[in-house]
């Protein structure tokens, strides 16, 4: 179906750049921190990579049902990565006391999505770089200053 094949197409974008490698490396780092902010690190060095195919379905999801579920397919499996990011920072006790893992990884989801890379990068004509560490800031106060 074409549904199938959207799904398929951004789950090989996925391959294609290695993004959950990317990941599994972050995840070795020695510190929750460190492993939180690798993550972060591999995230916004791939959302470039997949800024032109994630805008059109970002576009059309509203209208089109397939294109809607070949997003929401990886930004679910993005996000369920991001609370066990966040569970392992809580197990650590270095995440901020007024944060939930669940609330943290949405935040982070949120504040380092495509749609804010765009935005950033696009419309605020920001470089990639002023964006990274501009992202990587608000992210890291979740971290506990403990």
């Amino acid at each position: 179906s074409r549904g199938g094949l959207l799904v398929a197409l951004v789950r090989r974008a996925d391959e294609r750049e290695k993004i959950w490698e990317e990941f599994a490396k972050a995840m070795q780092k020695p510190t929750a921190k460190e492993r939180l902010m690798a993550c972060l690190d591999a995230w916004l060095d791939f959302v470039p990579k997949i800024l032109p195919v994630a805008r059109d379905l970002i576009r059309l999801r509203a209208k089109d049902e397939e294109a809607g579920n070949a997003w929401s397919d990886r930004m679910l499996e993005l996000r369920k990565f991001y609370v066990t990011v966040m569970e392992d920072l809580n197990n650590e006790n270095q995440l901020a006391p007024n944060w939930t893992p669940q609330q943290a990884a949405e935040f982070m989801w949120t504040h380092s999505s495509v749609q804010v890379w765009d935005l950033l990068t696009g419309d605020c004509g920001w470089s990639e770089e002023n964006a990274k560490a501009s992202i990587r800031t608000n992210i890291s106060q979740m971290i506990s200053a403990s």
